[in-house]
């Protein structure tokens, strides 16, 4: 016989039990909280100090970076932005001809293309020794102002030719068209002013600098690809004589007497790094600076393979796949270069990204057609 007695000891043991195994989950959970937080701590102190690791030996202490146009971005990202570009200007450009824009600035002969590249290579070589000289007369402050008033006119004038563009699609006439065309001008320019001083003048977050450089980086690509879009040997010529001049200008020209004359190159820096005295621990989390001169350049030798790989075949499938083996060409160059960053602080970024997409572009194109 069990009284009610027995039966309310039983239920109040029962329940004992149950608050007993659920304050014991309770604190399992809470010494597993406990140790997640431990652990993220210990991965924030872990990251933190490697990044300050990474500012003291790779940032650039003399500020340079503040003056040239570059995208900042962390090494296990740096894909990213390299396609957003490349994607971004092929469907520019493509959108630019489907409406029945283009330009035939370099003609269609191959000799002719082939001295205009070589002539664009020169002009470039003889601007940046012409850059290098006055920074190394002038100091950090020249830099700053040629750097300025250059991609205040790129931006002005991008900006203008693109959205003038959908001006004389849309306007009724010419009278509507002309004044369209100057309020639209007027607002370029000061939106220009506007975004130099912002980015020349540090009120600009790494985000939009980003942003900022990555844009006009993509238009200055489709922009050339518009222009000179009938030679193919133009664009080649001048995409093989401005890496060629890439790698002359980092290891012995202009951008190293910049950086040494700026403070942002250590000779005995680089020795070291080069004999592995120094190594770059954690390399994965280093930030890396692509140059808008690269992003333009790559932009260019992408939607090129597209937009000529349709003229030339009138093949909408062989022009993509030309493009597509352009990109991985650029990509695969990337990776190579960045790979070798680990004994450099400085490389140039184009010789291997153009002269392998190039190939890769050509062969694509070609074999394809062939098959398709």
């Amino acid at each position: 016989m069990v009284s009610q007695q027995d039966k309310n000891d039983d239920n109040a043991n029962s329940e004992k039990s149950e608050a007993d195994v659920q304050e014991k989950d309770d604190s399992e959970k809470d010494k597993v909280i406990e140790r997640q937080k431990k652990v993220d701590e210990n991965y924030k102190r872990l990251k933190n100090n490697i990044d300050k690791e990474y500012e003291e030996i790779y940032e650039d202490e003399s500020g340079i970076s503040d003056y040239l146009p570059v995208y900042k971005v962390r090494l296990k990202l740096f894909v990213v932005p390299i396609l957003i570009a490349l994607v971004s200007s092929g469907i520019l450009a493509w959108i630019v001809f489907s409406l029945g824009f283009s330009g035939d600035a370099g003609g269609d002969d191959p000799s002719l293309g082939l001295w205009y590249g070589i002539i664009f290579t020169v002009v470039a070589a003889i601007s940046s020794i012409f850059i290098a000289y006055i920074v190394k007369k002038k100091g950090e402050e020249a830099l700053k102002y040629l750097m300025g008033f250059a991609f205040f006119l790129l931006t002005c004038m991008l900006s203008y030719f693109f959205g003038d563009i959908l001006l004389i699609i849309y306007s009724p006439n010419q009278l509507v068209y002309n004044i369209l065309s100057f309020i639209y001008f007027v607002f370029c320019l000061i939106l220009s002013i506007y975004l130099i001083r912002s980015f020349f003048g540090g009120k600009m977050s790494k985000k939009k600098r980003n942003f900022y450089v990555l844009f006009i980086g993509i238009l200055i690509g489709s922009f050339m690809n518009i222009v000179f879009y009938e030679n193919s040997f133009l664009i080649a010529s001048m995409l093989i004589g401005i890496s060629i001049w890439d790698i002359i200008s980092v290891k012995k020209g202009p951008i190293k007497s910049i950086m040494e004359a700026t403070g942002g190159y250590d000779p005995e820096f680089e020795r070291k790094l080069k004999s592995g005295e120094i190594e770059i621990k954690d390399f994965e989390f280093s930030e890396l600076e692509i140059g808008i001169g690269d992003i333009a350049f790559y932009s260019l030798l992408a939607s090129h393979s597209l937009v000529a790989g349709y003229f030339i075949t009138e093949n909408l499938t062989v022009a993509i796949i030309s493009m597509t083996f352009a990109c991985i060409g650029i990509i695969v160059g990337s990776l190579l270069t960045i790979s070798a960053l680990k004994r450099n602080k400085i490389l140039p970024g184009l010789p291997l990204s153009i002269f392998i997409g190039i190939g890769l572009a050509l062969l694509s194109g070609y074999v394809s057609y062939l098959i398709i």
